[in-house]
């Protein structure tokens, strides 16, 4: 007895028998359709390739900076959630908030990991980075911000440092808003944590920064007539061809070269309704100020008007300025001469 052929089972005989125990045929002339050599169809292989060749060749080639704000954004996202953690884990081991050593601490590791990983950013891209020297605004505000939405108080609202308690529901009774913390970088700069800006110190010496060095708003062709000559007239006074175009020149001021006039709003922020009689500052822009001392050895605030770069809307021959004797706002007429304090940055 002759036995057929056996068909093993995955052959194309095997296929093809199944093929017709369904009703299908193989077209004459037609082979039956077979897998390539590494597991895929011919078609598939030329979808693969058309796909490769449509692909914009920009595609891979991310540019430094983006690397350099991707790797800050990852540190600052773990940052956050290290902080929340700390905030949960004390409040579940302690009876309320109370400030300990071990809260330090886990804050403290937290604030460590955040500055290690920007260094490592700033180091590996250099300038490539579109910011450097952030770390501390970034770690305030984020800081600041997980400990504001630990206690129930999300609110960005700045405290005034009204000391002055004059019953309940007063500002000195409530004190009210986030707290302040500012930061002395060591080269003549202060950094306020909380709104991340950073601010030029005054000194008792005759550069320029000296604190009673004085600047016009904007340059008057005719300085009898005491207004701009034009309404709307750029910012073209010595608060800007001289006071602000010297600190960027070179490598700038502190390593920076983004120096600006403040406006109204950035310029209340370290106005400090204190307590009644005491200079309408926070201490960090008012320390150990003498004759001769610099900004690296002193810090220095006259109590008098300090120019802002925001315009009188009612008169936009005025620009706005901030008082640092009782904290008062004025605008003054933009020819005239006032006291003026540098800022960077900001969140």
């Amino acid at each position: 007895m002759i036995r057929p052929p056996r068909r093993t089972a995955g052959s194309p005989a095997a296929r093809a028998d199944d093929r017709e125990r369904r009703g299908e045929r193989t077209a004459p002339g037609r082979s039956t359709p077979s897998a390539s050599p590494r597991g895929h169809s011919h078609a598939g292989i030329l979808l693969l390739a058309l796909a490769t060749l449509l692909l914009p060749a920009h595609a891979h080639a991310v540019p430094p900076s983006q690397k350099c704000a991707s790797a800050k954004l990852v540190a600052a996202s773990r940052f956050s959630a290290c902080r929340l953690r700390a905030e949960a884990t004390f409040r579940r081991s302690r009876q309320g908030p109370v400030e300990s050593d071990e809260r330090r601490a886990a804050q403290e590791r937290c604030d460590d990991a955040l500055v290690g990983a920007y260094g490592r950013a700033e180091s590996r891209y250099g300038g490539e980075c579109s910011r450097t020297g952030d770390v501390q605004s970034v770690r305030g505000f984020l800081g600041d911000g997980a400990s504001r939405v630990a206690e129930g108080k999300p609110s960005s609202l700045l405290a005034t440092g009204q000391t002055h308690d004059t019953g309940w529901g007063s500002d000195g009774h409530v004190k009210a808003g986030a707290t302040r913390t500012f930061v002395d970088n060591g080269d003549g700069t202060v950094t306020d944590l909380r709104t991340g800006l950073t601010w030029e110190k005054k000194s008792g010496d005759d550069s320029i920064h000296a604190w009673d060095r004085t600047f016009t708003w904007c340059g008057d062709a005719n300085p009898f007539d005491e207004i701009c000559d034009v309404a709307g007239t750029p910012m073209d006074g010595t608060a800007v061809t001289d006071f602000i175009a010297t600190l960027n020149a070179g490598n700038g001021f502190a390593g920076h070269t983004d120096w600006r006039i403040p406006n109204l709003e950035e310029l209340e922020s370290i106005r400090k309704v204190g307590a009644i009689g005491a200079l309408a500052g926070f201490e960090a822009f008012d320390t150990g100020c003498a004759p001769g001392c610099t900004v690296t050895s002193c810090s220095c605030t006259r109590p008098a008007p300090y120019w802002t770069s925001s315009t009188y809307r009612a008169f936009p021959y005025d620009a706005w300025t901030v008082e640092f004797r009782g904290g008062s706002v004025e605008a003054f007429d933009k020819t005239g001469r006032h006291l003026l304090r540098a800022v960077r940055g900001g969140l």
